[in-house]
């Protein structure tokens, strides 16, 4: 009789370890399929390349990019920068403030709201016309020569040359504006 419990006991408690070592082993597989997809979130990048209309081919690699990327970067920050009018300055204000830098939003965004503001009040619609655009691919600097034309209550002003010079930075291989500012024109 009792070899009889003790071998039921035995029986159970092979049972148990049986089901916990099933359990353990269950848990560690799950445990290192979960590592495989962490590490596959952490080391696959999408990059989201813009600008929408891509005129030549381009690369963007690890620490830089093209220079035609950035040409084209930068013709298309600046024509959504300077062709507003009432209608679109919100939109493409918007627009523009998706490809600035963190660290330089505020500043940006509270320009561009400033000059919002001025275009609603006194309907003013601006065009930009660019002439040339000389690229610095190993400081991601861009400058841009053109001339603005502005229509303020359906009447023309005098054309205005204008000078930008853009500013980049590079991160997480993404290109982003730190800066857009008016300068002297270049020799």
């Amino acid at each position: 009789m009792k070899k009889r419990i003790a071998d039921t006991l035995r029986q159970k408690l092979l049972q148990e370890r049986n089901l916990a070592t099933f359990f353990g082993i269950g848990g560690l597989v799950l445990a290192l399929i979960e590592l495989l997809i962490i590490l596959k979130i952490c080391t696959h990048q999408t990059v989201v390349v813009t600008p929408p209309v891509v005129n030549e081919s381009f690369w963007v690699d690890h620490k830089t990019v093209s220079e035609s990327y950035l040409y084209q970067f930068s013709e298309f920050l600046a024509m959504t920068r300077f062709n507003i009018d009432p209608s679109n300055v919100d939109a493409q204000n918007e627009l523009f403030l998706q490809q600035a830098d963190s660290n330089d939003y505020g500043v940006l965004k509270k320009e561009l709201v400033e000059q919002a503001k001025k275009i609603k009040r006194e309907h003013l619609s601006i065009a930009l016309f660019i002439n040339q655009i000389h690229v610095d691919q190993k400081h991601l600097k861009v400058l841009i020569d053109g001339t603005l034309m502005s229509m303020v209550g359906g009447n023309a002003t005098p054309e205005q040359p204008i000078h930008l010079l853009m500013q980049y930075r590079f991160l997480n291989g993404r290109l982003y504006l730190s800066s857009m500012s008016e300068v002297a024109p270049h020799a």
